[in-house]
């Protein structure tokens, strides 16, 4: 969200103590993702959420580490420090990561309990497929996908021009790029040439295409919890809801200006992944309860097939009953196109 400039001010010791605070919270919900993700076996295909999202909380702990340290690299001139332009590199690749993360989360909650979401409908089997032809779920999948892929790509490579001011031969740079929010573009004081806002626009275009993905999949998530989940919920207000305010916060983060900006951006996307492992344990849950559900219809069907008169001996056991289910399931994995 933010980096660092031989121009900008020395944090204080408010800030130090807040960016250290920042920086252990991250450390935390990296630890926390990466074992979620290693213990839970519906993440273990999903190599973004189970790889990528720990890396992205790392990586917000490293900037978050180097800002509380900017004070000296400031005095001593060191903004063109190579170890520093890796974490201006790392950090570009937080918000992509996050926009991977919240769909592929999203996807996989639908997709296992075929639930409809953006026009693919996961029941309609291997029959309405080959009706459906070419606008069927799997291609209406590969496209879905590879084009979250592909704008997390271009917000990487926008991060990385705004950051290493890669640029600026043909446009000319503003040094509070990277250090200050929407408030600078509002500000028509201080805003003496548009060329400069450019720059500043850019470094906010990631975040703002972050902010506008999840706040259509956190309604697709509330609609979900709401109507689909196997965890009935007394009111509206269900833990499903909580990507939301993750949104809200990652928005006001980017409203400040530039001496409070590197706070309340890192603070906006510390509670944007606080309500992301939030989400990851809901989904754990409905995944047991539908665990729970399909191991009481196959003790039915045991129950059913050993009291049948037409049992014709036929070896209906726990075991072969779950291999069967789990052979359809890879199926469907294989026939989907990644």
């Amino acid at each position: 969200m933010t980096f660092i400039d031989n121009d900008s001010e020395k944090p204080t010791t408010l800030q130090i103590i807040l960016f250290s605070l920042l920086s252990f919270a991250f450390l935390l919900s990296a630890i926390h993702a990466f074992y979620r993700t290693s213990t839970r076996r519906h993440y273990h295909r999903l190599y973004t959420v189970r790889f990528l999202f720990p890396l992205a909380c790392i990586t917000c702990f490293l900037e978050n580490i180097a800002l509380a340290a900017s004070g000296p690299i400031i005095d001593r001139q060191q903004d063109d420090h190579p170890l520093l332009k890796i974490i201006f590199v790392l950090q570009a690749t937080q918000i992509p990561i996050y926009l991977v993360t919240i769909f592929e989360l999203t996807y996989l909650v639908h997709k296992r309990r075929s639930v409809h979401f953006c026009g693919m409908f996961f029941d309609e089997g291997r029959l309405g497929r080959r009706i459906q032809g070419v606008f069927g779920t799997p291609v209406k999948s590969f496209i879905f996908r590879n084009l979250i892929r592909f704008v997390a790509l271009l917000c990487l490579i926008t991060g990385i021009c705004a950051n290493l001011d890669l640029l600026r031969d043909k446009l000319q740079t503003d040094e509070l790029a990277g250090r200050t929010g929407w408030w600078k573009l509002w500000d028509r004081e201080k805003t003496v040439d548009a060329v400069y806002s450019i720059h500043v626009l850019m470094s906010l275009i990631p975040t703002a295409i972050l902010l506008f993905c999840s706040f259509f999949l956190s309604i697709a998530l509330w609609r979900y919890g709401s109507n689909s989940s196997m965890v009935v919920h007394s009111s509206c207000a269900n833990p499903w809801f909580y990507p939301m305010f993750g949104t809200t916060a990652l928005l006001l983060g980017q409203l400040f200006y530039e001496r409070w900006f590197p706070v309340t951006s890192n603070a906006g996307l510390l509670v944007y992944t606080i309500t992301l492992l939030v989400l990851m344990r809901e989904i754990d849950k409905d995944f047991t309860q539908t665990a729970v559900f399909t191991d009481f219809l196959k003790q039915v069907v045991l129950t059913g097939n050993a009291i049948s008169v037409h049992n014709d001996g036929v070896d209906f056991t726990i075991e072969k009953i779950g291999d069967a289910n789990q052979r359809i399931w890879e199926d469907e994995e294989d026939e989907e196109i990644v």
